[in-house]
């Protein structure tokens, strides 16, 4: 499986060496090996996360600029209401978000990525709904709030996207979580199953969700190899409408389900309460990092 691991973006410096296009028929694999470490993190949240904020990934957005001159990146935009929307649930300056907008992979930055990873990355945003765009925009915010925790209590944090975490078997696909954060400590490894349900989810998407789990679950060699673990990954649900985390409920019970399922609610998240979540079956608040 590919995972990148999450740090700051700031950790990795620029080498200095700025990226030189002279024609369409420059070879992508020697261009690719003139970008700086800080640019190449920058692509791989990208192939993960499909789009981030300027602010969520933080490089100056003079430097995004010059790369999206490149068509590294690509620059897209959000009605004004839907970003002061997504700022005030995390308690982001909405003017710092607006002014330095949104961005996802750019063709040259696709073609590159794509020669990185066995996955295809996150694409086509400049034609999705700004529904779609803020549900990935928020869940990458999630992942970095979540790994930002695990580091600060000690752990090495890794993220697969959708796209590099799903499991098939052939021609069937088992699952394909929102996200999967990787931790590591010593010895020690676990991992965490992500989804995200914007306010149009109700309760018969979660059950859903159990269900698709709880299948997945039975073929033990196929997510222990995918995902390279040896527990099954507990679910982390994060949701905006009540009626999500009552369907999680719901189909724990109905199905009899035998994995284990976390929720909190997405103002829970913002507010920075991460180490703590409730247990779906056992209805009590657990400590999972």
């Amino acid at each position: 499986m590919n995972m990148i691991e999450l740090k700051t973006i700031s950790d990795s410096k620029s080498s200095g060496r700025r990226p030189n296009i002279q024609n369409e028929q420059d070879d992508l694999a020697r261009f690719a090996r003139t970008l700086s470490p800080r640019m190449n993190r920058v692509l791989d949240w990208l192939a993960m996360g499909g789009v981030m904020s300027a602010f969520q990934i933080a490089v100056p957005g003079r430097t995004l600029r010059y790369y999206q001159q490149h068509r590294l990146i690509e620059r897209l935009t959000l009605p004004l209401s839907e970003i002061e929307g997504f700022a005030q649930i995390f308690k982001i300056d909405g003017r710092e978000v607006t002014r330095r907008t949104l961005y996802c992979l750019g063709p040259v930055g696709e073609q590159i990525t794509r020669q990185r990873f066995s996955f295809a990355p996150l694409t086509g945003y400049l034609l999705y709904t700004p529904v779609r765009v803020l549900h990935d925009l928020i869940l990458n915010e999630i992942v970095l709030r979540l790994a930002g925790a695990a580091r600060e209590a000690g752990w090495r944090t890794f993220w697969a996207g959708t796209n590099a975490a799903e499991i098939r078997s052939g021609s069937e696909q088992l699952i394909e979580p929102d996200a999967l954060l990787i931790l590591e400590k010593g010895e020690e490894r676990k991992a965490f199953a992500i989804e995200y349900h914007n306010e149009e989810d109700k309760r018969q998407r979660a059950f859903d969700k159990v269900r698709r789990y709880e299948r997945a679950r039975e073929r033990r060699e196929a997510w222990m190899s995918a995902w390279q673990v040896e527990t099954f990954p507990p679910v982390l649900a994060v949701f905006r409408d009540q009626a999500v985390g009552l369907g999680y409920r719901d189909a724990v019970k109905e199905l009899n389900a035998k994995g284990v399922y976390y929720a909190k609610i997405l103002d829970g998240v913002a507010a920075g309460n991460l180490r703590e979540w409730l247990n779906v079956v056992t209805g009590s608040r657990e400590a999972v990092l």
